[in-house]
């Protein structure tokens, strides 16, 4: 360029002097401006090595340069890389991440380093723990701790779990414990292995049972030491204490009832023991003081005490008196049994019997004979004794006798029969007693006698003839020796006679002509062979139907008035219309009706009608006359109406219901009329959901109340429409809520924010609240920056600044581009 000139000029050789274009700053656009001769316009560099960016602006005569990548300092990262933005941004370096920053339940992790971060962790929560793990360590961001799942302690064999894994918070281990063994126990124990090692339990050492602490009727058995133990076992079932083992010759004393026959002596510490019985062995007795057996007296074989008088039994050829001693002879009274052993006192003879000589001496009993009997004819003279028989005397007949064995005296026979009333049928004897019996007496009226009454026999009768009742009479009279003579009833001419007197048992019938009827009059009784006829006049009610007399009088059925002695048909005596025979008797006059005020329409009846009474919903048109009823008409029902029934009472105007105020509860109907009520009112909380008519109330409803925030009101309540309301809007999807709904208006949805593509990202997100935010993407300066990294729809485009080539030691050897730095290359150093 020449002096004061602003022209570019292109330096060739000398040897090519061709016209070139002539460049000024401003034709240079990103391009830089060369000092050269003539001045030209280059491309600026577009990218840099690694570990370089574009730095400066490509404009004019300035050109970017690559320089070094800044070096993130202590505590910081590479956030952004260097070269991005189209080589034109220096690396960017953040603060690390710091224990402080990171909640509470987090804590820091990682490394801050290079390109990475640290970053809050959220810590394990017991929760998080299988069940067979434990939340170990603590959550502390400063020292970057973190809690761990762990798994729980397993118990060895020979341990057992003193604490569960997890505990309350779930933050401890398993706690195990070695299980008790037997050297664990001290002296005067042992260990329970009842309780098996492991799990959460362990064996027990336990006190071993002394003998103080069994009670009575056990002893001390077994030994106590390891796993063994003393203990209480039942003596023997005749013990009620022993010693040393449960054998029946092991007690050292005995069950109720029982007694001890010591087999072995006590020697220093060690009880007399021995066997229980109920009875002791021979020549024994049981003491109830020491309950044992001791020695009986020596006169004794067996015994109940130690002197002699309290034998049981005694040896052979002595015998065991009342008081308890054994003697070789027995006392007076007594005799001796060889059998029992013992002294029986003598036998004393039974009342009828006597002792004989010989008895009752050594060890023979007393010899009883039986008393001699006294047979019938005989009595006792002299009676017999323990010591003597008796003697027996004779009885003298006729005027004596006995009929009894062994009687103590004669009886005195009976006297001689009555000669007019008995007769002898036995004859007395030494043992027989007289006999006599009543004679037969002929029945008064039906017997006689045939054979008269002796001193040994008795009369005989005979049975009177009978006469024939009804047939025949006594013609000759019974008597007390002579038999009755029948002789048969005379007999009537049946058809103009009867028995006017009857036969009886002793006298003929008499017969007498039969009464004839005359016309007008019926017969009452017909005539029998032992009764006349009877007539009588027709009563009144009845008639002659057929003027026969012969014939009964006809009774004429209810509704007719036939007075006595009527001849002629029924018919002709029936009650006429308007009149009744009222008591149901043909013999009693027929009744007027309208004397009672009745009536009654047709003859030959029996009741006059009680006129009408109009009944309720009627109403009388003409009463009642001797033979007509009264007339009723019905009340114009909706118009008329009668509550009660009469004929005094007319039919009235039934109420009118006057709307709006009233309607028709109940409608009238011929006996009731119209029920009327007040119209309903709906209040100021209610709307008329129908309208009153002239039979229906008007119907009010509640008006719907809306569910603020649930529901708002569309359509507000009328008088005659209920409000309506809306469900609330629920915002969602591509729209967000920008007001909330109201008691009157709906919720606000309005749609939400769509970041426009390549222009736009999104900052935040769209709630049910809240719209979404979008930024506008960076736009890099063009000529200075590059495109390090492409905007996303969640992040913005990061621009770096080209890297500056260095004046006068690099040169732009590539040209930066919208997405790439430019490269900057040293000049190379000639030689």
């Amino acid at each position: 360029s020449g002096s004061g000139s602003s022209s570019c000029l292109l330096s060739v050789p000398p040897t090519l002097a061709v016209p070139q274009p002539q460049y000024g700053v401003s034709e240079c656009s990103s391009r830089v401006l060369v000092s050269r001769t003539p001045p030209s316009c280059q491309p600026c560099p577009t990218s840099c090595p690694a570990g370089q960016f574009l730095a400066g602006v490509c404009s004019g005569n300035q050109t970017t340069r690559c320089v070094p990548c800044s070096t993130c300092a202590a505590g910081t990262y590479e956030s952004g890389a260097c070269g991005r933005n189209q080589s034109r941004l220096d690396r960017a370096c953040s603060p690390c991440l710091q224990a402080s920053d990171c909640p509470a339940g987090t804590t820091l992790s990682g490394q801050c380093q290079g390109t990475q971060n640290a970053f809050c962790a959220a810590c394990l929560q017991a929760g998080d723990c299988t069940a067979n793990q434990y939340l170990a360590g603590s959550c502390n961001a400063s020292l970057q701790t973190s809690t761990v799942c762990t798994n729980c302690t397993v118990c060895a064999a020979g341990f057992y779990q003193t604490a569960q894994c997890g505990g309350a918070q779930g933050q401890t281990d398993r706690v195990c414990a070695a299980c008790t063994t037997p050297a664990d126990c001290g002296p005067g124990e042992y260990l329970d292995s009842s309780r098996p090692c492991g799990g959460t339990s362990t064996p027990e050492c336990l006190t071993c049972p002394t003998a103080a602490s069994c009670g009575a009727g056990t002893y001390l058995a077994g030994e106590c030491g390891g796993y063994n133990t003393t203990f209480c076992s039942p003596c023997h079932s005749s013990c009620a204490t022993c010693y040393g083992g449960p054998g029946a010759q092991q007690c050292t004393g005995c069950a109720f009832g029982l007694f001890l026959l010591v087999s072995q002596p006590a020697v220093g510490n060690l009880p007399a023991t021995g066997t229980c019985g109920s009875n002791c062995s021979a020549g024994l007795y049981p003491d109830a003081v020491t309950n044992q057996c001791k020695a009986c007296n020596a006169t004794c074989a067996q015994c109940h005490g130690p002197a002699d008088t309290d034998c049981v039994s005694c040896a052979a050829g002595s015998f065991l008196t009342a008081d308890g001693r054994c003697v070789t002879t027995c006392p007076v009274g007594f005799f001796g049994v060889a059998a029992s052993g013992r002294c029986q006192a003598c036998s004393v003879c039974a009342s009828g019997s006597y002792a004989a000589e010989g008895g009752c001496v050594g060890m023979v009993d007393t010899n009883c004979s039986l008393w001699r009997t006294c047979v019938p004819g005989q009595f006792v003279q002299t009676p017999g004794s323990a010591t003597a028989d008796q003697i027996c005397g004779s009885c003298v007949a006729p005027g004596f006798y006995s009929d009894q064995p062994n009687m103590g005296a004669c009886l005195t026979n009976a006297p001689p029969c009555n000669a007019s009333t008995e007769y002898e049928v036995v004859a007395p004897t030494p043992s027989v007693r007289r006999v006599c019996a009543l004679a037969t007496v002929c029945t008064a009226g039906s017997q006689y006698e045939t054979a008269p009454l002796g001193a040994s026999s008795d009369r005989r009768c005979a049975n009177a003839t009978v006469c024939v009742a009804g047939q025949q009479f006594a013609s000759t009279l019974l008597t007390a020796s002579a038999d009755r003579v029948c002789t048969a009833f005379r007999v009537c001419n049946a058809s103009t006679q009867y028995a006017a007197v009857a036969g009886t048992p002793t006298s003929d019938v008499v017969c007498a002509n039969l009464t004839v009827c005359t016309p007008g009059q019926q017969q009452t009784l017909a005539p029998t062979a032992t009764s006349d006829r009877l007539c009588a006049a027709c009563v009144a009610g009845t008639t002659d139907v057929d003027s026969n007399p012969l014939t009964p009088c006809v009774f004429c059925a209810a509704g007719t008035y036939v007075p006595a002695s009527s001849v002629g048909q029924c018919s002709l005596f029936a009650c006429a219309a308007g009149s009744a025979d009222t008591d149901l008797s043909p013999a009693t006059p027929c009744v007027a009706c309208n004397a009672s005020g009745q009536y009654q329409p047709a003859a030959n009846q029996t009741v006059c009608l009680t006129p009408r009474v109009c009944s309720a919903g009627e109403q009388l048109v003409s009463n009642a006359t001797a033979m007509a009823d009264a007339v009723c008409q019905a009340c114009n029902v909706g118009a008329t109406y009668k509550v009660l029934p009469g004929n005094s009472v007319p039919c009235v105007p039934v109420t009118a219901c006057v709307l709006p105020q009233q309607y028709t509860l109940l409608a009238a109907t011929a006996v009731s009329d119209n029920v009327c009520a007040n119209v309903t009112v709906c209040t100021a909380f209610q709307y008329q959901l129908q309208a009153p008519t002239q039979q229906q109330d008007r119907v009010c409803r509640n008006v719907t109340q809306c569910v603020v925030g649930v529901s708002y009101l569309l359509t507000a309540a009328t008088n005659t429409s209920d409000a309506v309301c809306e469900t609330c809007s629920v915002c969602g999807g591509v729209t967000h809520r920008s007001a909330l709904c109201t008691a009157t208006s709906d919720t606000v949805c309005t749609n939400t924010t769509v970041c426009a593509a390549g222009t736009q990202f999104q900052v935040a997100d769209a709630t049910g609240s809240t719209d979404r935010v979008c930024q506008n993407v960076t736009t890099c300066v063009s000529g200075s920056q590059f495109q390090s990294a492409a905007p996303t729809a969640f992040s913005d485009r990061v621009c770096q600044n080209y890297t500056a080539c260095v004046v006068g030691s690099q040169f732009e050897r590539t040209a930066g581009t919208n997405t790439s730095d430019r490269v900057c290359q040293a000049y190379k150093t000639c030689l």
